[in-house]
């Protein structure tokens, strides 16, 4: 059977994936993104961080990023004068996040691995004291090991939450719209995050699949929870990765 790749990015999110063309893509989004408004408090954080009250940014993905850049915006702050006075380190999960931030002129820290642990291991993160404080721009539901271990440090830590990811109302209507099609190849799926995993394992399967997973993390944990299956680590969803990863996967079961 040839290869299918489920592309299960959010629909705002899927559009680079959606255009490969060395394997059929379909599409299936696990998750929908909705903004938020934020809270008084959360209102009163900005304001601080932009006064210098903080000690770090840390932001966690790409939707927190934009929104909060649109939020300030709206505000009418200058991003070009804050960009160049702000002397807080500004810490981004990954490319993708730090490029938001970079376009409008931020100078941004990467940690050598896309995660909470890599984050983690960043000199600006790992030698913050008790007392000072920290600033998380994110999505509700997201990993808390970065914030939990600050916290057991003793560093104060603030989160402005600026979306929530719920599963769409309609997907196990159009999963069962596509799994005719999926029982007629080697199915592969992209799984990019822990939640998106959650809302897979929901749906009700009738043939053996391919994954490709983003990052360690969720590759253990697709193999604990289905060991027969044969699972392959990305690092990245850039589709040349992805191109290769389901050439991997095809040859081994050939």
């Amino acid at each position: 059977m040839t290869p299918l790749l489920i592309n299960t990015r959010p629909s705002h999110r899927s559009a680079a994936i959606d255009q490969i063309t060395a394997v059929p893509v379909v599409s299936l989004p696990l998750l929908e993104i909705v903004s938020l408004s934020l809270s008084i408090s959360e209102q009163a954080m900005m304001t601080k961080w932009l006064t210098g009250d903080y000690h770090a940014l840390v932001i966690t993905s790409v939707e927190a990023a934009k929104r909060a850049l649109a939020y300030l915006g709206q505000l009418g702050v200058d991003l070009t004068t804050v960009a160049t006075t702000m002397t807080a380190p500004i810490i981004a999960v990954g490319e993708a996040t730090a490029k938001v931030l970079s376009a409008r002129g931020f100078s941004v820290i990467l940690p050598a691995v896309a995660s909470n642990e890599g984050m983690l291991a960043l000199p600006e993160i790992a030698t913050l004291q008790a007392s000072e404080r920290v600033l998380i721009w994110c999505g509700v539901g997201g990993r808390r090991l970065l914030k939990d271990t600050l916290l057991a440090k003793g560093v104060q830590v603030d989160d402005v939450y600026w979306y929530q990811r719920r599963v769409p109302d309609n997907l196990e209507l159009q999963f069962n719209h596509l799994q005719p099609l999926l029982d007629k190849h080697n199915t592969c799926v992209l799984i990019s995050s822990q939640m998106a995993y959650q809302a897979w394992r929901t749906l009700q399967h009738t043939c053996r699949y391919y994954y490709l997973t983003l990052g360690e993390r969720l590759s253990q944990l697709v193999r604990s929870q289905e060991p027969a299956a044969q699972v392959a680590k990305i690092d990245t969803l850039h589709p040349d990765e992805i191109c290769l990863a389901i050439d991997g996967l095809m040859q081994h079961t050939a």
